[in-house]
């Protein structure tokens, strides 16, 4: 097995041409996984023609979801359940519009924090986590999405 990876380093440097297209292989591959986690059409639908608008909501939507991944991580290391909820709730809407259903249920369930008062953390924790992993996913897809409208 070492051998095969060394051979295959050894080849790909020595074709830089290749090693450019594996990377840009695996760049897209990543990229076509992201659109997979989100759905751009009910907003493109609402906004018809208007890149320029779609361009300021998906600037918008990086800029407070990324936000709301920081805010959610404090307050977790705050174990502030309550303000864990509010920050779900102004996720929910913005996370629905685009259709990135991977995180729908477990917004739901850390809204459902601005009533309880002692979660179990562990729980949340792992909603937490499922939510920054596909978010951090859907913001290298949106990113790329406002290069490809932004590019002529």
């Amino acid at each position: 097995m070492i051998l095969i990876f060394y051979y295959s380093v050894k080849n790909l440097q020595a074709q830089p041409t290749a090693c450019h297209n594996l990377k840009n292989n695996i760049l897209d591959q990543a990229l076509s996984a992201a659109s997979n986690y989100y759905d751009l059409s009910p907003l493109k639908a609402i906004m018809k023609d208007d890149e320029d608008f779609l361009l300021l909501m998906l600037h918008t939507f990086l800029r407070s979801g990324k936000e709301n991944i920081v805010a959610l991580d404090s307050c977790l290391l705050t174990k502030s359940s309550k303000t864990i909820g509010e920050v779900a709730h102004k996720m929910l809407n913005s996370y629905r519009q685009l259709a990135i259903s991977e995180t729908i249920h477990d917004l739901e369930q850390l809204e459902l924090l601005i009533e309880i008062e002692n979660p179990d953390f562990d729980v949340v924790k792992k909603s937490i986590l499922n939510i920054k992993h596909i978010s951090e996913i859907v913001f290298r897809g949106i990113e790329e999405e406002i290069v490809n409208l932004e590019t002529p």
